[in-house]
């Protein structure tokens, strides 16, 4: 009932500014169609996180995503379009209804504002009043969201978004300091070189290194065999890219995110560690300027984007015309890994070696496939090449998880989005690999939000006691879409 006052009286406002009107009519029919397309479709609303998603994402992703469920959005356009309509053209705009248009919406978002919070249990008031202390958007978005899923929640959410990153354009001219508890010292035992290869959208319970029932990672079963490789059962700090990877690649955790603004990340730790840094991207380039990634990737001495226009494989090639063993060198490897659309993700191999047509999740098998085949290139085709003696680390994780044929960065609590791979693969090296990743374990799970000080060990830094304390209770938590932190094991399984 709310929600219709609210339209219909925005509808009545609306119907006022004659001259311009169509456009903010053809705004609402837009607004509506996308707030239920996600209502029919993934059972949520838009939230902050998804609203950042959506802004930042490659405009492949984004036409993917439109394809697959253009079946449910299409019709869903056409009925708000005519049923707005309709609306509009049928008011006879009085300027008396002006007043009272305006009194309805006003006295709508007070009431949804104070039964939301009457009806919370006091664990719910408290994250609901902290969260007014970061944000005011997201304090509203809290209490309105579920009462006015049309319109006043997508707006909470945009203006949340743009709220979070003008800080984040503030903070860029900020000088960045050492995270409290690392410190450089110098040792002969560090590889010269390390890849760190980040997958996109990859399950870990869809690799048969962990135990899935399909053949999808041979190579890796094959290094597990020869006890070539650590894995572990990992969870992402939050499940979308960009706050995902703004906490694995540098020392902001879901608890306080502030450490990305104003301390160093690991691509920056690398380049005071002497390595030369590169960034091979098969994502979208969105300047330093306008992203969380995008700034990480900016202090790369080398960085390349392919704007999802390769195929993962071709970016070894790409690696390979940097590599030069005679230097100390760090890859950062992005690929597009399991994104939605899948389809685009494997080629005529995986199919032949993963058949099952009759199986929903085949096309995501596959690409899972794919990745476990540019792992195998970059192992055989530079790590050892023509039985190299440089010591080398290959780093795979993935930036978060999926929820298979929905995608992820849904409000629900499904752990899928969250369930990712982290393997190490150390070739020649003189010190424990396996060592220092089991510091960061907490229940036998890794936590990425922890990469960064694994990353920073590897290449010579030295992480007190202090700090692992810290970072252990850190990997406790998740970032979700929302803007809230909540823990792990209360995650429904």
């Amino acid at each position: 009932m709310l929600n219709a006052i609210v339209v219909i009286s925005l509808l009545n406002l609306i119907s006022h500014i004659r001259k311009v009107s169509i456009v903010f009519v053809i705004l609402l029919i837009i607004l509506l169609t996308i707030e239920a397309t996600l209502a029919i479709t993934f059972s949520t609303q838009i939230t902050m996180g998804l609203f950042a998603s959506i802004m930042e994402t490659n405009r492949n992703e984004a036409l993917g995503a439109i394809r697959m469920y253009s079946f449910i959005s299409i019709p869903l356009l056409v009925i708000t379009s005519v049923v707005i309509w309709l609306a509009y053209k049928g008011l006879k705009p009085k300027k008396a209804y002006v007043l009272i248009s305006t009194i309805l919406i006003l006295a709508s978002l007070s009431i949804g504002y104070g039964t939301g919070y009457v009806l919370m249990d006091k664990s719910q008031k408290a994250k609901v009043i902290s969260d007014l202390k970061i944000s005011y958007p997201m304090h509203f978005q809290s209490l309105l969201g579920i009462r006015f899923p049309l319109l006043t929640n997508m707006g909470f959410a945009s203006i949340a978004y743009y709220q979070e990153m003008s800080k984040f354009r503030a903070d860029l001219g900020k000088p960045k300091s050492m995270p409290m508890g690392v410190d450089l010292l110098v040792s002969s035992k560090t590889p010269n070189t390390l890849f760190v290869v980040i997958g996109e959208s990859s399950l870990q319970t869809h690799y048969s290194l962990y135990g899935y029932d399909l053949f999808t990672t041979p190579f890796l079963d094959s290094l597990k065999n020869d006890n070539l490789l650590y894995y572990y059962n990992a969870v992402s700090p939050a499940s979308i890219t960009r706050d995902a990877l703004s906490m694995s690649l540098s020392f902001a955790t879901p608890l306080d995110r502030t450490p990305f603004a104003d301390n160093k990340n690991i691509v920056a730790l690398a380049n005071d560690a002497g390595y030369e840094s590169y960034w091979i991207s098969n994502q979208n380039k969105i300047g330093m300027h306008d992203s969380y990634v995008g700034l990480i990737a900016s202090y790369a001495k080398t960085s390349v984007f392919y704007n999802f226009l390769k195929d993962d494989l071709e970016l070894i090639g790409t690696v390979k015309s940097f590599y030069n063993p005679k230097v100390k060198q760090v890859f950062f490897i992005h690929l597009k890994g399991s994104h939605l659309e899948y389809t685009d993700k494997y080629d005529n191999e995986d199919s032949a070696a993963l058949a099952g047509n009759g199986n929903e999740t085949i096309e995501y098998d596959r690409s899972i496939h794919h990745t476990d085949r540019v792992l195998k290139s970059l192992y055989n085709n530079i790590v050892m090449e023509e039985g190299s003696s440089v010591s080398s680390l290959i780093y795979y994780f993935s930036d978060h998880g999926e929820i298979i044929n929905k995608g992820h960065g849904f409000l629900d609590n499904n752990m899928d989005q969250f369930l990712v791979p982290f393997l190490a693969i150390p070739y020649n090296l003189e010190i424990g690999t396996d060592e220092i990743i089991d510091k960061y374990l907490v229940d036998g799970r890794l936590n990425t939000t922890n990469f960064n000080y694994i990353f920073s060990e590897a290449i010579g830094y030295h992480v007190s006691e202090k700090a692992i304390k810290k970072a252990k209770n850190d990997g406790l938590y998740y970032y979700h879409v929302d803007g809230k932190t909540y823990l792990f094991n209360d995650i429904k399984k």
